[in-house]
């Protein structure tokens, strides 16, 4: 059975985290959210949610193959610098010698 979706990806407001959305004929599916973008020793990678366990250990809920995490780093990386550009944090600076504060 051929189910095709469009994967996006949805930028937390803090700009930290961002989920995956699933979606067909812009119905969302599913979204898998707390997912990160980490910098590892083969470059950028794509580390979904997981919980430390009382055994110290982390337990991942999410995995994708090789090719699909690659396609999801690539569309994250994407939209998190995007996110990041819209997201500026104001400061003192911007408004000079007329800084209400």
């Amino acid at each position: 059975m051929q189910f095709p979706v469009e994967v996006k990806i949805e930028p937390s407001k803090s700009g930290s985290t961002f989920g995956i959305a699933f979606t067909k004929a812009d119905k969302v599916l599913l979204v898998v959210k707390g997912c990160r973008l980490k910098d590892g020793a083969n470059g950028k990678f794509v580390s979904g949610p997981a919980t430390k366990m009382d055994d110290g250990k982390w337990l991942n809920y999410l995995f994708m193959d090789k090719a699909f995490g690659e396609y999801v780093t690539k569309l994250a990386t994407e939209s998190m610098s995007l996110a990041g550009e819209k997201t500026k944090e104001i400061t003192r600076d911007d408004f000079g010698d007329d800084c209400p504060w």
